[in-house]
């Protein structure tokens, strides 16, 4: 399991032909972390022009074209300390 590459809140760049959008407008913005899913991390992506977001994996992204600013080292926030999705202490039940 590797950590995610992005973290919310940087751009990048898409592959060309994954939404067949036109080649100008391949870079967005990531809204949200997902949690991984076969091995590969997984994004929530909004395009400046759209008013909904995509899902994509980390395969989706051009490595060559997305600016090296944007390339974040650590987990997003929305992980819990111990690197999982949810943390069970923060969910009650009522009796």
């Amino acid at each position: 399991m590797g950590k995610p590459a992005y973290r919310a809140g940087d751009t990048v760049v898409l592959k060309r032909g994954v939404f067949r959008k036109d080649e100008r407008y391949r870079s967005c913005s990531i809204s949200a972390v997902l949690p991984e899913a076969q091995g590969l991390a997984q994004y929530r992506v909004q395009f400046s022009d759209e008013c909904f977001a995509r899902h994509i994996t980390e395969a989706d992204v051009d490595r060559a074209e997305t600016p090296a600013s944007s390339r974040g080292t650590a987990p997003s926030a929305s992980f819990a300390g111990d690197g999982r999705w949810i943390n069970p202490g923060s969910i009650r039940t009522r009796k």
